[in-house]
């Protein structure tokens, strides 16, 4: 059996096969796995989803802001599943399979060496299965992922192919597939702008040997793959930097944010060594210790001075390093990507240089010594793959791992509250969301969220706090202004409670509660013609509330007295 891994035996199509039923069952048990996070907003609630005339325009403000093939891709499992959460599970597993065939074929294609195969199959499988990708695989929002990652595949797989061993009769054909992929990447994810970098770094290294002659030899190649980022250029300023929370416009200072990939990157390769804990949300975190941050900065030097060196001395083995560190610069260096300042699904394509590395490695040994240490490896990687997907399995699940796992976080502590409420554990969900504003006191959902919880539960004087901080951080709430008014009402604090109504009124012209009990708040106060008017539209807007017509009638009687 040892034999048969360097052996011509071992076929490229029984290694696509065994890849292809190893993932599968690693990712056997997330068809079930619901909506979470921001699937809700950019699919469940995304209207641009509803026609495919508008799924090429998605909205301002959404993860898929800007990349309107992940957009496309999600309306199409629309028309043809509605939200039934399966088909899009379905979706991504089909896209991280294709992930995983194309890096087979294209280390396969690129390795000089008799165990070329064996080489290939060790890396897509140590990839395919490593629970990293859990991020990129089962949480659906991060097709994105998967999308730029085929692209930047098939880009250099068709690169490859044209050019490796020997330019074929096809090549221009296949240089103009690379072109079309490399166009669709775009359309996918900002990561893309690497790619035609990495083409150029790939022909350099393993094609025509030098920057110079690359260029020279694909002049309108290279130029028809440049002309991909200005699409890429017109996407990115299109979107406002989805609502401002990517970017340098962002609320993030650069200079943090590039701090805390010093921290962020090295973390992502402990997690590729030893993958525990994994954490679904890492929220905005800002590292500023010196004592996380130098020893991540001393690790990234030596690796860009190992990849600077093996450029010139091992170029494979620089490309490799080339390949790791341009697929990681869009997110992991200087732009902010202020909501979320790590995130494990951003190492998903990288992951495959160091794991190249790794298998040309073993397979320096003897094949015997090679299966010994693959097979155990992988079955150990696909067990905690599956393992890893079971705490996607609920909600509840999910965000009382991420809080464990991320107790910093006041958004994990947020979301775990408000699974925990739709659960029926109103006890949990107020300590869940006092920890989030505890640690965040600018997080008016959950101050929102908490104050209503501790009314409904009659705690007013506790809630007061939280529904006041609520009205302040959000000022254009309606809801906001609303709850905190209903809060002064039953304290008996009506003349306080006025304002919050004049504002939830003007801020929601049709709501008809709060018209209701800002009418009954002036009344209150004696203010009986400006209640009439509130009665009146409150009246209005709900026709059934017999309340608001009889107290309008009451009130129009006693202004109008019977001569």
């Amino acid at each position: 059996m040892a034999a048969a891994v360097n052996s011509p035996r071992f076929s490229p199509l029984l290694s696509g096969a065994v890849l292809v039923a190893a993932t599968l069952a690693a990712y056997a048990n997330t068809f079930a796995v619901p909506f979470v996070f921001d699937d809700v907003a950019a699919i469940t609630q995304n209207p641009s989803l509803a026609h495919f005339s508008t799924a090429l325009f998605p909205p301002d403000g959404l993860s898929v802001s800007g990349r309107p093939l992940a957009n496309l891709s999600f309306a199409l499992n629309r028309a043809l599943g509605g939200e039934a959460v399966g088909g899009y599970h379905a979706v991504n597993l089909a896209l991280h399979l294709a992930n995983v065939l194309l890096l087979f074929s294209l280390v396969r294609r690129t390795v000089r060496s008799p165990h070329r195969t064996a080489i290939a199959f060790t890396t897509a499988l140590l990839w395919a299965l490593h629970p990293l990708h859990t991020a990129s695989v089962t949480y659906v929002m991060q097709r994105t992922e998967l999308l730029v990652s085929l692209a930047v595949l098939g880009t250099l797989s068709a690169f490859a192919r044209a050019t490796t061993p020997a330019p074929g009769s096809g090549a221009n054909r296949w240089l103009t597939l690379s072109v079309i992929a490399c166009l669709l990447g775009m359309a996918s994810k900002e990561v893309m702008v690497s790619a035609p970098l990495l083409v150029l770094g790939y022909d350099r290294t393993f094609v025509a040997g030098s920057f110079r002659a690359a260029l020279r030899q694909r002049p309108r190649y290279y130029l028809a793959l440049a002309a991909t980022w200005l699409v890429l250029a017109g996407l990115v300023f299109g979107t406002e930097n989805r609502g401002a929370s990517a970017g340098f416009a962002s609320a993030l200072p650069w200079s943090d944010y590039a701090r805390t990939q010093l921290y962020a990157v090295p973390h992502y390769l402990r997690l590729a060594v030893w993958p525990a804990p994994l954490v679904f949300d890492y929220g905005a975190t800002v590292i500023t210790s010196l004592a996380l941050i130098l020893p991540g900065a001393l690790v990234l030097a030596a690796l860009v001075t190992a990849t600077l060196i093996a450029l010139r001395r091992w170029p494979a083995a620089g490309f490799c390093g080339v390949w790791f560190f341009a697929l990681l610069a869009p997110t992991s260096s200087l732009v902010p990507i202020a909501t979320q300042t790590i995130a494990e699904h951003r190492i998903y394509l990288a992951l495959a240089a160091p794991l190249t590395l790794l298998a040309v490695a073993l397979h320096r040994g003897r094949p015997r010594r090679v299966l010994f240490a693959t097979v155990p490896l992988a079955l150990a990687l696909g067990a905690l793959t599956f393992g890893r997907n079971a705490d996607y399995r609920t909600l509840l699940a999910l965000w009382q791992d991420t809080a464990a796992q991320a107790p910093a976080n006041p958004r994990a502590h947020y979301n775990l509250a408000l699974a925990q409420l739709a659960a029926g554990l109103r006890a949990d969900a107020r300590l869940a969301l006092a920890s989030a504003t505890r640690l965040d006191p600018t997080h008016a959902p959950a101050h929102h969220q908490l104050g209503t919880l501790l009314a409904a539960d009659a705690h007013l004087a506790e809630a007061l706090p939280h529904l006041t901080a609520s009205a302040r951080l959000t000022p254009d709430s309606a809801a906001a202004h609303y709850e905190l008014a209903n809060a002064l009402v039953r304290l008996n604090r009506v003349a306080d409670a006025a304002p919050g109504y004049a504002a939830a009124v003007r801020l929601a012209p049709d709501h008809a509660a709060a018209r209701y009990n800002f009418g009954t708040a002036l009344a209150q106060l004696g203010r009986y013609p400006e209640a009439l008017i509130q009665f009146d539209e409150a009246a209005r807007l709900d026709p059934a509330d017999a309340s608001a017509r009889a107290n309008a009638g009451r009130l129009r009687a006693y202004l109008s007295p019977a001569p």
